[in-house]
């Protein structure tokens, strides 16, 4: 397919946890077969860690060479989809009940529209108090959100 980039180094990343996954379910039941002090599985179990250790540091480092190292989001496009977010909501019924909330959003939903448009139409929140307790960059900061959450100029 033209244009098409085969997702391979993610796909290998999901293959290194299954691996660390099976050495973890074998160090598992190495511990636990263990007696008392003595526990002579401890070959398999170091095997089992360090190959661990080895195989992530490799995956992580390639996966941030390769995939990682100069994504750059799209910042107009990641803040649309947040003022789209139904997830708004939530904010929602911290002011409100769930009841309303949960009301704002299925509307939202079925209107193809915003939580912010659906709260201004019913009248719990005017256009200042909406857009900033809507706002998505307040709710990264824990300082701010809790200010607007506890003013009730809204």
């Amino acid at each position: 397919m033209p244009g098409k980039i085969n997702p391979c180094i993610p796909e290998m990343m999901i293959q290194v946890y299954f691996d660390v996954y099976g050495n973890d379910q074998t160090i598992t039941f190495a511990v636990d077969r263990g007696e008392l002090d003595l526990n002579i599985w401890e070959p398999i179990i170091l095997k089992n860690i360090f190959d661990s250790f080895s195989i992530l540091t490799n995956c992580i480092t390639m996966f941030t060479e390769k995939c990682l190292n100069g994504i750059e989001a799209n910042k107009a496009v990641c803040l649309k989809n947040a003022e789209n977010s139904l997830s708004l909501s939530v904010v929602i019924s911290s002011r409100f009940r769930y009841k309303t909330a949960n009301n704002i959003a299925l509307e939202a939903y079925e209107k193809n529209i915003t939580v912010k448009e659906v709260a201004i139409a019913k009248g719990l929140l005017n256009e200042a108090g909406a857009a900033e307790l809507l706002n998505p960059e307040n709710l990264t900061d824990p300082v701010k959100m809790n200010q607007v959450l506890n003013s009730r100029t809204h």
